[in-house]
């Protein structure tokens, strides 16, 4: 088994980032005091040992209106504000590209769910290292970038999550124009910027040697 992968893919709540901000709401505990928002909820979510049964009562959570919702059109609900709150994965990209805000677990209640490699021990040390060295890709990133910014990053879409979020805070808090592509499993994909209100190219990984340079020559040219 590898080192962790750098990110915590646990459950979260999730608000559209203007709305928290309007209410003042950084914390789960700071749904507390608005029950008047409106829960959509996956049915897993709310069957979980982990979930909301657990979750609200830790928090003395008695929100008016909890319903059970698909989780693809929970973030459709979300943004047309047919609800408020949702239940998410951490490291879900629709997180970011639908503009929200996770709700800090100021109580720690959700487990950790890090994410690590398994692999055989017959695997060559070659290999077994190769895997090892992206528990760190990450930070590596960010030491980068700190020493002096890229004109494109790419990421692989499973190294998208808090730390990856935190890295893309500081870059674009520098006020430069830097290009992020994610490289993700669907084969063939090729989306600009913007396609779906995402914030950054995507390219399948069967894509990548068609398509990766044509993705980074567009996104260059946008900051031109």
């Amino acid at each position: 088994m590898t080192n962790d992968l750098g990110f915590n893919n646990t459950y979260a709540l999730v608000m559209r980032r203007d709305h928290a901000d309007q209410l003042a709401i950084k914390t789960i505990s700071d749904l507390r005091t608005h029950p008047e928002l409106k829960f959509g909820l996956t049915h897993e979510f709310l069957e979980r040992h982990d979930g909301w049964q657990p979750l609200s009562a830790r928090y003395q959570l008695a929100p008016a209106h909890v319903l059970g919702i698909d989780h693809g059109l929970g973030y459709s609900a979300l943004a047309k504000g047919e609800i408020d709150v949702k239940d998410a994965y951490s490291t879900d990209a629709k997180i970011g590209d639908y503009g929200l805000v996770t709700l800090i677990d100021d109580l720690e209640f959700f487990p950790q769910y890090k994410a690590v490699f398994l692999y055989r021990k017959t695997l060559s040390p070659e290999a077994a290292h190769a895997l090892n060295d992206l528990s760190n890709s990450i930070d590596e990133a960010r030491e980068f970038c700190r020493g002096g910014l890229p004109h494109a990053i790419v990421v692989e879409s499973v190294l998208r999550g808090d730390r990856f979020n935190e890295m893309r805070s500081e870059v674009d808090s520098e006020g430069a124009d830097v290009v992020f592509i994610e490289i993700i499993e669907e084969g063939n994909t090729f989306e600009i910027s913007g396609f779906g209100g995402r914030n950054m190219a995507r390219v399948g990984r069967d894509a990548i040697m068609t398509s990766l340079p044509s993705a980074l020559m567009f996104e260059l040219s946008k900051t031109i």
